[in-house]
C-alpha cells in the first residue's frame, strides 16, 4: 500500500505587543502575576487580547447576521495547501 506523506506547516504568527491590531480594538498584553525566578511556586501570567490578534479566522458570524460561529467550523476546513 502506497502512503502519501506531506509536510505539515504551522503558519500561526506569534502573539506579541508589536503585532498590529484592528484600529480601536484591544491590544495584546501579557502581564506576569507570578514568576518562579522571583520566588513564586509557579509561573503565572494574564493575557489581554482581542480575537483579532495575530493569526485568526473570522467566523462567518463576524460579517453575516446569521453566519456560523467559529466552533461550528470543522477543523478539516483549515488543513490544505498554503503559500
Amino acid at each position: 500500500m502506497l502512503r502519501e506523506y506531506r509536510t505539515i506547516l504551522d503558519i500561526s504568527r506569534t502573539l506579541s505587543a508589536s503585532q498590529p491590531g484592528w484600529p480601536g480594538d484591544t491590544a495584546f498584553a501579557l502581564q506576569w502575576k507570578g514568576r518562579i525566578d522571583d520566588g513564586d511556586s509557579v509561573n503565572l501570567s494574564s493575557l489581554t487580547l482581542s480575537p483579532h490578534c495575530a493569526t485568526h479566522v473570522d467566523a462567518p458570524l463576524h460579517f453575516a447576521r446569521n453566519g456560523a460561529t467559529a466552533h461550528d467550523l470543522p477543523p478539516e476546513r483549515f488543513i490544505g495547501p498554503c503559500l
